[in-house]
């Protein structure tokens, strides 16, 4: 049998074909002209009246195919269109529409399949059109359609740089809720663009509206509660969320299809395992996302699941209180997580705090585990402030100078170590004053409110025998610093230059009763 079909798979009678050519509709008007001429001029009409019924029958008949073609035939061609574009098929799908081009037809549906070809031809302004064009129409049925197709456009925009962008896709959010409040992929999508502007407690009532047909957003809204410290609803949220991903969990216990189907069972189960595991994070559960986390590793792997255990290890590590005991407890969660992710800077940065602050025999440990990473650079800033300081604190004056100059040059906006680089400045010999002068300056420049900086540069001016100034300084420090001694020393020092014996012998008094 001939098929007729054309290229594109378009499937037409031949003669239907024929007579919506235009050129069939200029040969039809012909012979219509044709029999009226002869009509007029021959005496005999058995020629001229057949020519004239025939050419009246063609007009007739293009007329109704004209028809056919506006009514029955457009919906077929939009269908056709349609499932091209599901199937990523865009040349073809461009082709029935531009059938229709030249009828200017307006009708919702057509506008929809336009504007999807435009926006697959990276085309926005003109699937834009097509939108706006929906909403101007009589036929409301696609508006809310028609509105949340804007909002993504806006928003694109707004990523692209356009200042009102994301105002704009709001409002299209919101206008196609109020045309169907049970759009659920539009509320959704208001709330995380709410998320993005910090509108937390907009999205907040925007997602508990999509939760009870979605469950599995309630580990949004749980992380959502948690930002604005509602620790019960974030708990609650959490365990809807974890009942919902069991569930999944348990229809994808069994793994069959192609290796393609194997590989998107296999991501899926991770994600859920990944989420689960938040789940339970989100409800204090640490021990159980641990237990998760650690028992999923003999079936996957990867990198994300040894990274987040990692990470619980170190949660654990920083929920213990600062005693003696949890230091020895804390050391133990920080080798386990660096089993999986030895060179983190979380790792790192409570190693530091072990060096700095933990009893002798763990500061060691910890000292020589993060020293590698010290001399190449890559511990974070926090551990050469940590490091130092807890060197400065054991009077090991070269190696605390070295890590705090390598902690401001890392982080010039540290205050805290610009003062206690000036400390160690004037503490080893020979005291540098001038540098440690310097360093306090740009100290009290970032911070003048911590009284530690005052004591220090007291001690400086002390040093350099500017005693008006060191007394200004020590006093200021003394209001918050009364229980440290070396305050009143100071100021007995100065107060003594300055020859007032009466205030230097009354600090000096002080000194000696603190000191006994």
């Amino acid at each position: 049998m001939i098929s007729w079909e054309n290229p594109w798979g378009a499937s037409h009678n031949l003669l239907y074909r024929i007579r919506t050519l235009p050129s069939y509709t200029a040969w039809s008007l012909l012979g219509f002209v044709s029999g009226w001429v002869q009509t007029r001029r021959i005496p005999t009409l058995l020629i001229g009246l057949p020519s004239l019924v025939i050419a009246s029958l063609m007009i007739a008949t293009t007329l109704k195919a004209r028809a056919g073609l506006n009514s029955e035939t457009i919906q077929h061609y939009i269908e056709n269109a349609q499932q091209h574009l599901k199937n990523n098929q865009i040349e073809q799908a461009e082709f029935y529409m531009s059938r229709l081009r030249s009828l200017k037809h307006q009708a919702d549906p057509l506008l929809v399949t336009r504007a999807e070809i435009e926006s697959r031809r990276d085309r926005p302004d003109l699937a834009e059109t097509c939108y706006r064009q929906m909403l101007v129409n009589q036929d409301h049925t696609l508006d809310a359609l028609a509105h949340q197709k804007l909002a993504l456009i806006e928003l694109q925009a707004s990523q692209a740089g356009k200042e009102n962008g994301a105002s704009e896709a709001i409002y299209h959010f919101q206008q196609a809720l109020i045309v169907n409040p049970d759009d659920l992929v539009s509320r959704e999508l208001l709330a995380r663009l709410q998320i993005s502007r910090e509108d937390l407690n907009s999205a907040i009532e925007q997602l508990e509206l999509v939760a009870p047909r979605k469950p599995a957003v309630n580990l949004e809204l749980a992380r959502l509660y948690k930002r604005i410290d509602r620790k019960i609803l974030s708990a609650e949220a959490a365990a809807k969320a974890e009942k919902y991903l069991q569930e999944e969990l348990a229809k994808n216990s069994t793994s069959t299809g192609t290796s393609e189907d194997l590989d998107r069972q296999k991501i899926h189960r991770s994600n859920l395992i990944l989420n689960l595991i938040e789940a339970d994070v989100l409800q204090n559960n640490l021990d159980d996302a641990i237990k998760l986390a650690t028992d999923e590793l003999d079936r996957d792997n990867s990198p994300e699941l040894r990274n987040r255990l990692a990470t619980l290890y170190l949660m654990k590590a920083n929920s213990l209180p600062p005693t003696d005991a949890a230091w020895a407890k804390r050391w133990e969660f920080v080798a386990l997580s660096r089993n999986y992710d030895p060179d983190s800077p979380e790792s790192l940065l409570i190693l530091a705090n072990i060096a700095a602050n933990a009893p002798l025999k763990l500061r060691q440990m910890a000292a020589q585990e993060i020293s590698p990473y010290l001399d190449n650079g890559k511990a974070p800033p926090s551990a050469f402030f940590l490091v130092g300081t807890a060197a400065a604190e054991s009077k090991q004056w070269d190696t605390a100078a070295k890590l705090l100059r390598k902690a401001v040059e890392i982080n010039p906006k540290a205050d805290a170590g610009w003062n206690n680089l000036a400390h160690v400045l004037i503490s080893q010999t020979p005291p540098d004053w001038a540098e440690a002068e310097r360093c306090v300056n740009i100290a009290l420049q970032l911070n003048s409110d911590p009284p530690r900086y005052h004591q220090t540069r007291g001690q400086i001016m002390i040093g350099v025998q500017k005693w008006a100034q060191a007394a200004r300084e020590l006093e200021s420090a003394r209001i918050s610093l009364s229980t440290d001694p070396e305050i009143y020393l100071g100021l007995a020092e100065a107060y003594g230059q300055l020859g007032d014996e009466d205030l230097a012998t009354f600090y000096r008094t002080r000194y000696e009763a603190m000191t006994r």
